[in-house]
């Protein structure tokens, strides 16, 4: 069949603005907020991709798809204002919806006397004022109403499959139809109106047969009062049609319901689907008036061809607010796609995207719109996300003229597009460029510093591409400094130069406006430059200069604690064990930079010279990546992962991972060594750093059960033809499955 989906146009999707997302849940990349400019009555329609309804403040208390809960508050005042208000509305609540049918007739016996205890969380409704006919009513239907809730209420989330039907008890039919046929209040009797279309609904859909008078029974009281009740029956009778696949009639019937009032339009947009051409068509015929066509075009555009809809629309009535909602989210799908055309809904061609956007800009340039300002900036959004920045800047002009003044949010929302479409133009940044830079930076770091607020102005998702512009065009100019202010790159500060460059823009004194600013989107502080120099002198045996800039990295840096004490030494390597392990002395990077400081000037001195020359060798094997202290290394600027390029530059790797220091010192121990006991233990150790430059080499990620991977070398050989007699090669041979490997093959 030829269904109305596959035969409609294509939206506006060919983006070409890439947006940034988190991990985790991710929220749609999107910089256009709806809320600015579309009626609240229609948000939960607003585009999300992953919810059929839009999650926001604007939707009323109860959850969006919470269909036995939405009229709750609807039915309380009804009946609160039925009864004169002699029920609290805390007690009609806990009747009409918490208590079983048997609670109701425990309540009801207590009101009559009947009764003189219930559980404190029922209603106490005694004495004679609780007597009254109309309260009596209450209680007749509300047992009936009651019974009804078995089949017409499911409490069960069949989200992932259509909910099971629920067998209908035919003997109620007799008892609601009778209650409706005597009842002479209004009041009582629309309600018991709605009861029997419900059932016969429900009793319908539970047959094969479909024998059931639906449409028999909404036409015994059609001149009800025209409430919410009312549409709330009328959609019963579209799910009739609907059932019986009358689908012109039942769409129909839903776009009545679904303009009636806000909390009947989820469920009646939920239920709105033309199958096909014709069908819709015979649908549009039903109409009455241009509204009625209106409405029925907006529904249809929701659920397919926002285009094509608000086409439809503009001819009937270009000032309609349901075309607003139409537009946004146009212009809402297509951020969204522009993330990956792999999303996209329909068939995408360039001769379509321009064919939709050709008449959305025509009807902004007929200025026949309800508010041209939003028109005139939606269109403008959708030229510059297909990099078509003339157009953009066009009818952003044209909005500014028409743009109300005291409207602060719709302001914000022109000033985040226009900066977007600035900063896209750009070619290249000089002096004069920057100083037209500094005021929408500075109010955009202002927004994400929350010194400044709009309510949900969508401005996080234009920082990306703002800063990566910005940092690109740098980039192309040589400039690397400016460049990582605005896109952090780790292997800026592979270059010790670039470091000290920045750290001057820091301790300038008469900084200009941009560097101000460009400081304010860097992400790291001085004090992380002084500690990340710090640590890289370490690695390069500097330790006087190590000391004196890591004494400028503040608390954070300098202050610290590692998580194990970094001269210790085992003959496995367990960071887990050797962080839980009892410490009597806890070291921070300071301390522990001085500690080595004392070490080697002990050293230098020929004082204690194996036992700290074997220190030495545990200081700089535990700084490395195979070691206990690699929190000694791992910051925001080198990254947490040695072997991901993406989260550490490869200098950095090569420096975190090499064992040419600590093998020396592990091989100037064992000269200093007084017993065989010391020299097996330096030897091991030596066997470890080979080892380790063996992974290096290989980029093997992980030590390997499979031990023909490693090659016994050097101070393998060694240990086993020269301390073979020794206590420590037994411990080796016991805990060391590679040297078990290599002894005994």
């Amino acid at each position: 069949m030829k269904y109305l989906l596959s035969s409609s146009a294509s939206l506006l999707i060919a983006a070409g603005v890439a947006w940034a997302c988190g991990g985790g849940y991710e929220e749609d990349p999107s910089v256009f907020a709806p809320e600015y400019f579309v009626d609240p009555q229609f948000s939960p329609f607003f585009f999300e991709s992953s919810h059929r309804f839009y999650s926001s403040d604007n939707l009323y208390e109860n959850n969006a798809e919470d269909n036995n809960r939405r009229f709750n508050e609807e039915t309380t005042s009804d009946w609160h204002s039925y009864l004169g208000n002699s029920i609290a509305r805390g007690d009609l609540e806990t009747l009409l919806f918490t208590l079983s049918s048997a609670g109701v007739d425990s309540v009801d016996q207590l009101r009559l006397g009947k009764l003189r205890n219930l559980p404190s969380n029922y209603p106490n409704l005694p004495g004679p004022k609780f007597r009254k006919k109309k309260i009596d009513q209450f209680f007749e239907y509300l047992r009936l109403a009651k019974e009804a809730e078995s089949y017409a209420v499911n409490e069960a989330d069949y989200w992932y499959e259509p909910a099971p039907k629920k067998p209908v008890d035919g003997k109620i039919e007799s008892r609601i139809k009778t209650a409706f046929q005597t009842a002479k209040d209004p009041f009582l009797k629309q309600r018991y109106w709605f009861q029997l279309v419900r059932y016969y609904f429900y009793a319908d859909m539970a047959s094969e047969s479909s024998a059931y008078p639906v449409e028999a029974a909404f036409n015994s009281y059609i001149n009800s009062t025209k409430n919410s009740l009312y549409y709330r029956s009328l959609s019963y009778l579209a799910g009739h049609y609907y059932h019986q696949k009358k689908y012109a009639e039942a769409n129909y019937l839903y776009s009545l319901c679904y303009d009636h009032s806000f909390k009947m339009k989820i469920p009646s947009a939920w239920s709105f689907h033309p199958q096909e051409e014709q069908d819709w068509k015979q649908t549009l015929a039903l109409a009455k008036n241009k509204e009625e066509e209106v409405t029925l075009w907006h529904l249809l555009g929701m659920e397919h061809d926002p285009v094509r809809a608000i086409k439809e629309i503009a001819k009937r009535d270009p000032k309609s607010e349901k075309m607003d909602l139409l537009l946004s989210r146009v212009v809402n799908i297509t951020e969204y796609n522009g993330l990956d055309s792999s999303y996209s809904s329909g068939i995408i061609n360039k001769k379509t995207v321009d064919n939709d956007l050709h008449s959305i800009d025509s009807i902004t340039r007929s200025a026949s719109t309800n508010k041209p300002w939003f028109w005139n900036l939606a269109s403008g959004y959708l030229h510059f996300l297909k990099k078509d920045y003339r157009n953009a800047s066009a009818f952003y002009d044209r909005a500014e003229k028409v743009i109300p003044v005291k409207d602060t949010l719709v302001n914000a929302q022109y000033k985040l597009l226009k900066t977007l479409l600035f900063v896209s133009q750009l070619k290249k940044i000089d002096a004069t460029t920057e100083a037209a830079l500094v005021e929408p930076l500075n109010w955009l770091a202002d927004l994400r510093d929350q010194k400044r607020q709009f309510k949900d102005l969508r401005y996080a998702d234009a920082m990306l591409p703002v800063t990566s512009s910005i940092a690109n065009l740098y980039k192309s100019q040589k400039d690397v400094v400016k460049a990582v202010c605005f896109e952090d790159v780790k292997a800026f500060y592979t270059n010790n130069s670039n470091i000290n460059a920045l750290e001057s823009i820091f301790l300038k004194k008469n900084r200009t406006a941009f560097e101000n600013v460009m400081l304010r989107y860097y992400p790291h502080k001085l004090e992380d430059l002084y500690y990340h120099q710090a640590c890289m002198l370490t690695y390069q045996e500097k330790i006087d200069e190590a000391i004196a800039l890591m004494e400028k990295s503040g608390e954070k840096g300098a202050k610290f604690e590692l998580a194990g004490n970094p001269f210790n030494s085992r003959l496995n390597d367990c960071h887990d064990c050797d962080h839980e392990a009892p410490q009597k002395l806890k070291f921070t990077p300071l301390s522990f930079l001085k500690a080595i400081k004392a070490a080697k000037d002990e050293l230098n001195s020929g004082n204690n010279s194996f036992r700290n020359s074997f220190l030495l060798a545990n200081a700089y094997y535990n700084m490395t990546y195979y070691g206990n202290a690699r929190l000694f290394y791992q910051t925001d600027i080198t990254g947490y992962s040695d072997y991901n390029e993406e989260a550490t530059a490869a200098e950095f790797r090569k420096t975190f991972t090499n064992q040419d220091v600590c093998l020396k010192y592990y091989l100037r121990a064992r000269q200093f060594a007084q017993t065989d006991e010391q020299r097996a233990r330096c030897t091991f150790m030596a066997s470890k750093c080979e080892r380790n430059q063996y992974y290096n080499q290989v980029n093997n990620k992980s030590y390997s059960d499979d031990y023909s991977y490693f090659p016994g070398g050097k101070y393998f050989a060694e240990l086993k033809q020269r301390f073979l007699n020794t206590k420590y090669y037994q411990e080796i041979l016991k805990e060391c499955g590679y040297f078990r490997s290599y002894v005994k093959p």
